[in-house]
């Protein structure tokens, strides 16, 4: 039986990888609606907009967006442009040092729910993965899902290391250049999981090795060695694109309908 779900969107960075740009990453164009065709009036696709339709499509009607002070324009646009039947609340969080961190801020309103968790920088098929975990994680004695892709960017993203059955036994954060594997482009967990993140973020310790920017593939690591149980739902033919670094963000743009 699934339980009460909540979003988690975290878009509290700086977007130091794109350099200056006009708007929040959050809400740069990635395309126009390939039916549109009455030209005065197109509809425009922003990169969060894909995090907020997956999460309608998974029937979660709540999420929240946790922000820093000076992006106020994502409110400011999606109140205009509306969030797609969602009811979203915004947090803010100033000069947040890692995304653990930034996604401890919303545990006090998250309370026992179940969360999902979406990057708004990264668009990935298939669309419906979010829905397909979270069925998972109302059918399996899992404590977290993730939704996995291929991926041959080992100096860019994380990969995971799998046992037999397809969970979890190792987050390896960007391993290298021409590394290949399985990396997650969502999550979902159940409560346990909020409440180990929150204790290792008031914990005040970085649960990296060499004391560097805590990253919530550390988290997941720590989840494993306390016992909890990371399941997966593999998409052999899925793929991710971070909009958030200018390189693919043109290249999604080319290769988006228009």
């Amino acid at each position: 039986m699934e339980r009460d779900i909540v979003g988690l969107l975290p878009a509290a960075g700086n977007a130091t990888r794109l350099g200056l740009t006009p708007c929040s990453k959050e809400i740069l164009p990635v395309g126009v609606e390939q039916s549109v065709r009455d030209l005065r009036s197109p509809h425009i696709h922003v990169a969060m907009e894909h995090s907020l339709r997956s999460l309608a499509s998974a029937g979660i009607s709540t999420a929240y967006v946790i922000i820093a002070p000076q992006k106020w324009d994502i409110p400011a646009y999606l109140s205009r442009r509306g969030p797609g039947g969602l009811s979203l609340t915004y947090i803010t969080v100033s000069a947040s040092p890692d995304v653990p961190t930034t996604l401890d801020s919303a545990y006090r309103f998250v309370g026992d729910r179940e969360v999902a968790l979406l990057f708004p920088d990264i668009v990935y098929e298939p669309a419906d993965a979010l829905t397909r975990i979270r069925h998972a994680l109302a059918a399996e004695d899992a404590d977290v899902v993730l939704a996995l892709v291929p991926s041959d960017r080992g100096d860019k993203v994380d990969l995971v290391d799998l046992d037999r059955d397809g969970r979890v036994v190792r987050n390896v954060a960007k391993p290298g250049a021409g590394v290949s594997g399985w990396t997650w482009v969502a999550a979902v967990w159940k409560p346990r999981f909020s409440r180990l993140l929150h204790d290792e973020v008031a914990g005040g310790v970085p649960v990296t090795a060499t004391g560097a920017e805590r990253y919530i593939g550390d988290v997941l690591n720590r989840a494993i060695e306390a016992g909890l149980s990371i399941h997966t739902r593999a998409f052999p033919d899925g793929v991710a694109h971070d909009v958030g670094t200018l390189a693919e963000l043109a290249a999604y743009w080319r290769r988006a309908p228009g």
